[in-house]
C-alpha cells in the first residue's frame, strides 16, 4: 500500500490527512526520512506532498504539480523523476531544493534565471538523493505553490516565524497574506490529490484489502 508523507501535517490534503505522516521541514528531516525508508524497504509507492515557492513569474498561489524533474545543484543537471503510475497528464513542474526558505523576490527570480526551475522547496532533492535506487523509482512528489515569485516572505528565522520581524506592520501584512495563501493552497491541493488517488485506483476498500493481506 502507498505511504504518504508531508513535511508538516497542515501541508497534507485535509481530506486525506489521516493517512499522512509528518517528517519535518528542511534537508535534515528529509534525509532522515529517506534513511528510515531505506531500512523499511516498503513495497508500495511513496507519496510526498508539500508546499513550494514559485520561481516562475507566471505561477499562481494554489497551482499544484507533480514534480517531473529535480535539479542537482552539485552537477548542475536535471534528474527525471519517473512514476510507477500514468500521471503524465497531471500538471508537472521542475523543482529545485534549497537548505532554507527562499524569501525575497530578487532571490527567487535569480534562481529561476540561473536554473529555469519552476518551483523551490526545502526537502525533495535531499529525500531523493538519500533514497536507494529501488525506492527512487517508487517516489511521487507533489508540490503546491504557497508564495509567488514576487511575494516577500522575509519574516522567517530558519523554518520558524521571526516574531520581532512580524511585529512590524509591513511584515505582519505579508504574514497574514501568506496565511490566506495557505488556505488557497489547501483548497486546490485537495482536488488535485483526489485525482492522483483515482489514477492510483486507491480508496478505502483497496486500503482495507491491502491491510488484510499484509501489504
Amino acid at each position: 500500500m502507498p505511504l504518504f508523507f508531508s513535511p508538516s501535517l497542515w501541508e497534507s490534503p485535509k481530506k486525506f490527512r489521516h493517512r499522512f505522516q509528518a517528517f519535518g521541514m528542511g534537508p535534515d528531516h528529509a534525509k532522515a526520512l529517506a534513511r528510515k525508508l531505506n531500512l523499511l524497504n516498503p513495497f508500495g509507492p511513496i507519496v510526498v506532498v508539500g508546499t513550494a515557492g514559485a520561481l516562475h513569474p507566471q505561477l499562481k498561489v494554489g497551482d499544484c504539480f507533480i514534480v517531473s524533474q529535480l535539479y542537482n545543484s552539485d552537477s548542475k543537471t536535471w534528474i527525471p523523476i519517473s512514476s510507477p503510475y500514468p500521471i503524465q497528464f497531471l500538471p508537472s513542474a521542475k523543482a529545485i531544493s534549497q537548505d532554507g526558505i527562499l524569501s525575497r523576490p530578487n532571490e527567487k527570480l535569480k534562481l529561476f534565471q540561473n536554473t529555469e526551475a519552476d518551483i523551490v522547496d526545502c526537502e525533495s532533492f535531499y529525500l531523493w538523493d538519500e533514497l536507494n535506487e529501488r525506492l527512487r523509482s517508487k517516489l511521487i512528489i507533489i508540490r503546491g505553490v504557497v508564495d509567488r515569485q514576487r511575494d516577500n516572505i522575509d519574516f522567517f528565522n530558519g523554518f520558524r516565524l521571526n516574531f520581532t520581524k512580524c511585529s512590524q506592520p509591513l511584515s505582519l501584512f505579508r504574514m497574514l497574506r501568506l496565511g490566506l495563501n495557505a488556505l488557497k493552497y489547501q483548497r486546490e491541493m485537495n482536488p488535485f490529490f483526489s485525482r492522483l488517488m483515482e489514477i492510483m485506483d486507491w480508496d478505502e476498500n483497496t486500503e482495507a484489502k491491502a491491510l488484510k493481506n499484509g501489504f
